[in-house]
């Protein structure tokens, strides 16, 4: 990860081809290129982690639109999926780029609208 960390415009798309370079023997590598290999084609991987242009924190508008976003039941009885985990670790993510939006420029009147948030 910091090998990869260091190219400039790293994307995670270069996490996984160092990882499936490596072969790593240790088993966290393993578990972290399962769990990347199975997210890295969904939509919202791709809101996060896609190859674009990166977010400007200065524009007047800024949407954050993540089709198909799985989150956990409420229920914390239900074990939640892989799907679900990285799902609320996207949510996460966009709420605290929200909070850096919203206090980047104390001259602006600046608010925020989240949507489907459980």
């Amino acid at each position: 990860m910091r090998a990869v960390a260091e190219y400039p415009h790293a994307r995670i798309s270069h996490v996984v081809n160092w990882l499936e370079w490596a072969k790593a023997d240790d088993p966290i590598g393993r578990d972290l290129l399962s769990v990347l290999r199975a997210h890295i084609g969904s939509s919202w991987a791709s809101s996060v982690f896609g190859e674009g242009e990166p977010l400007s924190m200065t524009a007047d508008a800024t949407v954050v639109w993540v089709p198909d976003l799985k989150l956990p039941s409420r229920n914390r009885d239900e074990k939640a999926t892989l799907a679900q985990i990285g799902g609320q670790a996207a949510m996460l993510l966009i709420a605290r780029i929200g909070q850096h939006l919203l206090r980047s420029n104390s001259d602006r009147y600046n608010f925020m609208v989240l949507d489907e948030v459980w």
